[in-house]
């Protein structure tokens, strides 16, 4: 797996996730199983957070979903902002 997808806790994810979702996007199918066991690993995100991730890394960029979900991981992080 590429080290540049890797993240810790939520903030690390969501500064990066634009150049995460290019980088899963170009991956094999066997390599997305393994990138989806790493984001539910991650101990610091409760699992519906993990699911909203998941959910908008696998969104095309054309579906309408993809605004509401954008709208989702903007209002988590101020959850993790100090």
């Amino acid at each position: 797996m590429d080290e540049r997808l890797l993240f810790i806790g939520y903030m690390s994810f969501y500064n990066n996730k634009y150049f995460i979702k290019r980088v899963y996007g170009l991956m094999k199918l066997s390599d997305k199983y393994l990138y989806k066991y790493y984001v539910y690993s991650q101990r610091y995100l409760k699992t519906k957070e993990c699911d909203l991730i998941w959910e908008w890394l696998n969104t095309d960029e054309s579906d309408e979903k993809i605004d509401i979900l954008d709208n989702q991981l903007y209002k988590i992080q101020f959850r993790y902002c100090g």
